[in-house]
């Protein structure tokens, strides 16, 4: 397992080792969500047009949904796409 220490403004340097398998380089953006008691890293590819639709199955009924419920909703997917990931689907 890799650490790296938190800078005094937050930041974080990602070991070259996870640069590398996650094919990252300098300028490239990553996000992050909490899992429990884990912190999940992942890269950002393409843009934001690339995520229309993502939250259409989580909300067949409802026509207007709040941000809060977006933001929730979105972090639940992200979670559920790692694991399936991590599970090999």
């Amino acid at each position: 397992m890799l650490g790296t220490n938190i800078s005094a403004k937050g930041q974080v340097t990602i070991p070259k080792d996870i640069r590398k398998a996650l094919g990252l380089k300098a300028g490239d953006r990553v996000t992050f969500v909490a899992d429990g008691d884990k912190a999940l890293l992942f890269p950002v590819r393409g843009d934001v047009l690339s995520l229309k639709g993502i939250l259409k199955p989580y909300f067949k009924d409802k026509k207007a949904i709040s941000v809060a419920e977006m933001h929730e909703t979105a972090k639940a997917y992200v979670v559920e796409q790692w694991h399936k990931h991590r599970q090999g689907r």
